[in-house]
């Protein structure tokens, strides 16, 4: 699902053929609603688009999930990374764009108050996901690292 802050949120689900993105659906007046979602039986890779019967990660096929940047521990776990020091777990280009670019931390407020660092182009959306009602910014980073 994406999102988009305007006057108001606007909430959208991607569709798409495989891995190709074929159109997107409105959600916004679905709020509060009852929908139905069917499943085909099919399951493609997100990376790959091959058929497979069992995903990882976020819709990975083994291989994908085993080889794939989207994959890469330091997403979940930043300070596994060793970007800043040249050196790359998996893809070095995607990393460096990835790990080496502004960040944020910040407190949001959902049902209770958390502490989060995001990249810098995540926010608002981030805050969003989260169903944060009000967010401080409390600094600005270079990169995903702790300054020392």
């Amino acid at each position: 699902m994406t999102s988009e802050l305007h006057e108001e949120v606007h909430y959208e689900i991607p569709l798409y053929d495989k891995i190709s993105f074929s159109d997107s659906i409105s959600l916004n007046h679905l709020i509060g609603s009852t929908i139905n979602i069917s499943y085909s039986g099919i399951i493609n890779c997100v990376v790959s688009g091959k058929k497979i019967n069992k995903t990882y990660g976020d819709g990975m096929s083994y291989d994908a999930f085993k080889s794939s940047p989207l994959a890469v521990e330091s997403i979940i776990r930043p300070e596994l990374s060793r970007i800043h020091e040249g050196v790359a777990l998996r893809d070095y280009d995607w990393e460096m764009a990835h790990h080496m670019q502004p960040h944020i931390v910040y407190l949001s407020k959902t049902a209770g108050i958390k502490v989060g660092v995001t990249r810098e182009t995540q926010i608002p959306y981030r805050w969003i996901d989260q169903g944060a009602v009000e967010a401080l910014i409390l600094a600005k980073t270079p990169t995903d690292k702790r300054l020392d």
